[in-house]
């Protein structure tokens, strides 16, 4: 379910960063990372960064 979700967000989520359509490559890669970059971000607020 939550893989289903940021794939169909992705490329809204990537045009806004740098105005491209992304390649369904890259939205697959990204869609696997994201989750990774979602937990480090929670971890950054609980030290404080």
């Amino acid at each position: 379910m939550c893989s289903k979700a940021i794939k169909e967000s992705m490329p809204s989520l990537l045009k806004q960063n740098n105005g491209e359509v992304a390649s369904e490559e890259r939205i697959e890669e990204e869609t696997k990372t994201f989750p990774y970059y979602w937990l480090d971000s929670i971890e950054d607020m609980k030290r404080g960064k």
